[in-house]
């Protein structure tokens, strides 16, 4: 939600030093990832992925335009497993 109010901003594409975006706490909109990528080319984006109930992280994506209907949650990050 934050990230897509951001990026309503007239001026965000003047954010030119701003290098990483990271995600986390509910789903990345496929459309805020390719407004991201558009709009901030150099910046990196990060979509993380945890339970809520414990308010930490478990997976990561770098995110890159695939052409899917959906961004990923991407793979455990290290030292963790998942389990579906």
């Amino acid at each position: 939600s934050m990230l897509q109010m951001f990026l309503l901003d007239e001026q965000v594409a003047s954010c030119t030093g701003l290098r990483r975006i990271i995600c986390s706490g509910e789903a990345l909109p496929v459309d805020a990832q390719t407004q991201v990528l558009a709009k901030l080319p150099a910046a990196a984006l990060y979509n993380l992925y945890g339970p809520t109930e414990a308010a930490i992280d478990v997976t990561h994506w770098t995110c890159r335009e695939e052409g899917r209907d959906s961004v990923p949650i991407g793979q455990p990050i290290a030292n963790l497993q998942t389990y579906v």
